[in-house]
């Protein structure tokens, strides 16, 4: 289930202690978010645009090993000594990546931030990349990794739905295709690493830190140098297609969108926020709809089998986005499920009246509010809008001060964009595209 997480950074400061976000300058130029919530746990996150969409032709997969490549030996440290001192100051390591950033994330004790912070940099600046522990730790992971994604039908979907969706970097695949996991090469990976690792693709975001330490910090341990080249562009639209998985899991998945907004258009971003409830998955509040019944893709579904789960999804990239929705369940009644799915969504875009932009409105201020009290959820968010330089009012006074012909517009757009559909499973009982309209 995908829901747009940057709605949901009206965060920390509702009801709490904490600190008003500052967003500065450090003196290599970087641009840094500080919010101190007073907490003695400091939670640091470093975003670096070299996801997969900034991936060159020839090197596929490459964001992907960069990612697994996290903790190896860098010129000051070894692997044991990273994980040595990382422990013994009590402090937790991780990375992710998805299409858009690769990101450094570190929890530990507020006065050992400094300490652990310096281990980080020589991660991000002093890498080595030996060649053994490339063969004996990278491509172990990798290979690991992609067999989980092989079982996770979820994963499978999303990845073909933006294949089939898009031309260009946000077709990507966030994982290595299997082939490359023993191709890639040293040279192979220093070269995308200087090229995306430097100074003007980071962003730092701090939440338990106090602001002039966390960019002292930063400025003293973090060695940035810019650089004049840009790396890949990423450029990418919007084309709509198709796509039909036969692969071996019990029930079939079905996911149908069409173009949504990037993060960046935060009007859009609220009427989608209320048009997923309009709409209405699991996980969200149900709306009535006309006169009394709650017509949600969750009660269609579950008329022809109380098998099937459906969701609304919602993704936001920082320059185009996907809306639509998700059924999943036996393949038997899919076809017909879909069908009806699908002429739901469209009698809600053609419909959306005064009193239902007012029910929604307050289903989605009410989720918002709910959602700021997880920390870690709020974190992200908050990170990512600091990284894809996002500013303006909060997402409840959004929500709020929206009009129902912004939500008329959006869903207008929507009903004229080109629907993708991918299915995974037996698309066999799936319906074509052309057979929808």
């Amino acid at each position: 289930m995908h829901y747009s997480p940057y709605l949901r950074a009206a965060a920390s400061q509702l009801a709490s202690r904490a600190t008003p976000q500052k967003a500065t300058g450090l003196k290599h130029g970087a641009a840094i978010l500080a919010v101190d919530n007073h907490s003695p746990v400091s939670r640091v996150a470093v975003y670096v645009r070299a996801g997969s969409r900034y991936e060159p032709d020839h090197l596929p997969g490459i964001s992907h090993y960069i990612r697994a490549c996290a903790g190896l030996t860098t010129q000051d440290s070894s692997i044991f000594g990273i994980t040595r001192h990382m422990e013994k100051a009590g402090a937790s390591f991780r990375v992710s990546s998805d299409r858009e950033f690769i990101v450094y994330n570190v929890d530990c004790l507020r006065d050992k931030l400094g300490y652990v912070l310096g281990f980080i940099d020589d991660t991000l600046h002093r890498p080595e990349f030996r060649s053994w522990e490339l063969v004996d730790v990278v491509q172990p992971r990798l290979k690991e990794e992609l067999g989980r994604y092989k079982k996770n039908q979820g994963l499978i979907a999303n990845e073909a739905m933006h294949k089939a969706a898009y031309r260009g970097g946000l077709a990507h695949s966030v994982f290595a295709p299997e082939h490359q996991a023993d191709k890639i090469k040293k040279s192979d990976v220093f070269e995308y690493f200087e090229k995306n690792f430097v100074l003007d693709r980071m962003s730092f975001v701090g939440l338990g830190v106090d602001e002039a330490e966390f960019k002292e910090t930063i400025d003293d341990k973090f060695r940035l140098n810019p650089s004049e080249y840009q790396g890949v562009k990423g450029d990418t639209r919007y084309v709509g297609g198709e796509a039909r998985i036969q692969a071996n899991f019990p029930v079939t998945k079905v996911n149908f969108v069409v173009q949504g907004s990037p993060i960046t258009d935060l009007k859009s971003l609220a009427a989608l926020e209320v048009l997923s409830f309009l709409i209405g998955g699991n996980g969200q509040t149900p709306i009535k709809y006309g006169s009394g019944s709650q017509r949600t893709l969750t009660n269609i579904v579950k008329s022809f089998s109380s098998s099937h789960q459906t969701s609304v999804i919602n993704i936001n990239h920082s320059d185009t986005g996907l809306f639509g929705f998700s059924v999943c369940g036996p393949n038997e009644t899919l076809k017909e499920a879909t069908k009806a799915c699908v002429k739901h969504v469209k009698q809600i875009l053609n419909g959306v009246s005064e009193n239902d932009l007012k029910n929604a409105k307050s289903a989605a201020k009410a989720r918002l509010l709910i959602e700021s009290e997880d920390q870690e959820a709020v974190f992200n968010a908050m990170g990512r809008r600091h990284a894809t330089g996002i500013t303006g009012m909060s997402p409840l006074d959004l929500v709020e001060k929206l009009h129902l012909k912004d939500v008329q517009s959006v869903a207008s757009n929507l009903l004229k964009s080109k629907p993708t559909l991918v299915a995974v499973g037996n698309p066999r009982y799936v319906p074509y595209v052309d057979e929808l309209d």
